[in-house]
Order: structure tokens, then sequence, then C-alpha cells
């Protein structure tokens, strides 16, 4: 093995111990545990302890998809979802929620930025506020954290994607946003 793959095998290693020792349920600046939002188990959870989980929480296990990631159905804020758990050896590293469309898609999204908001503290990026950002194309709004990213898209859909703290890229810090990420 050359050094590089070497290097770089032992820092995969580290971040997976470091998500093993992560609970999903809380972020880097997390104040307290996630609301019922998504199950709550630790970050390296094996997939069978997952399956267990989301079988108890009522999530209707769906497949194994071509990326591996195991599929779920389930209704999260009274709407319904499917949830994509990713695994590495070392076990969860990443949930994706997608809400499905509805009407009042808009109003659940607010909703939800708000409850991220009381649990993880000031967004680093959003696209709501006066920093000048815009949503990617196909988005009408993003909102992110550290290990936590929600989007709406125009065509309705919602999406909240939770990783493990320690392997999500540190955030660009706007301008506007640099006081509150200090503290």
């Amino acid at each position: 093995m050359s050094v590089a793959a070497s290097r770089i095998s032992s820092l995969v290693r580290r971040v997976a111990i470091a998500c093993a020792a992560t609970p999903l349920t809380l972020a880097s600046q997390s104040v307290g545990p996630m609301p019922d939002l998504l199950l709550s188990v630790q970050w390296g959870t094996q997939a069978d302890s997952v399956l267990a989980h989301a079988a108890a929480a009522g999530w209707e296990f769906l497949r194994i998809d071509e990326d591996s990631d195991y599929v779920f159905r389930t209704v999260l804020r009274g709407q319904e979802a499917v949830v994509f758990a990713s695994f590495s050896r070392e076990g969860l590293t990443r949930l994706e929620a997608a809400l499905t469309p509805q009407p009042v898609n808009e109003f659940t999204y607010r909703q939800l930025t708000d409850t991220l908001a009381k649990v993880y503290g000031p967004a680093a990026l959003s696209t709501n506020g006066d920093e000048g950002l815009r949503p990617a194309r196909g988005m009408i709004a993003a909102i992110a954290w550290p290990g936590v990213l929600m989007g709406l898209r125009r065509d309705g859909w919602i999406s909240l994607i939770f990783t493990c703290p320690e392997s999500s890229p540190v955030l660009p810090a706007p301008r506007g946003r640099l006081a509150v990420l200090r503290t």
C-alpha cells in the first residue's frame, strides 16, 4: 500500500470511528436531541439494528437500491416520505428523507426550518436571508447546518439530509453569519 493510500485509509478509519461515537440525533453544534423527524440511532449503527429501529417506528422497508442504500417508506410530519439510509463498513453514515410534493410543502419547509433551528441554532447557510445566496437550479430554497442540509425543490419535494457531522464538509460562512458561527 502506498503512503498516500495508507493515509487515506487511516483518515477514513478515524472518521468512521468518530461517526460511530456521534449520535445521529446530534450535530456538532446541537443543543439537544433531534425532534421526532428521523430515527434516534447512533452514527455507525449497523444495518440490522437500523432495520429494527425503523420497523419499531412503523417504517416500511422497501428494498436495497442500486447504491446499496436501504429504502424505507414512512410518514414525517403528516406527509408521506421516502427515506434512504447509507452505510459504510462501519455502519450508518447518512439519512436522507424526501417528503412527497403536497400543496402545503412551503409551509412544511418553514416549519422544519424552525424545528431544525431550535435544535441546531442559526443556520450556517441559508437562501432565506439577506446574504445574497441563491438556491441551486431546480430549488426554491435551501438551508444548511453542519451535518444537515434541507432544500425545497421547484417540483414540490422537500429533501432533508443528515450526515455524520465529522464527515461533513466545512460550510463556508457568508459575511453576515461569521459572528454567529464564532460563538
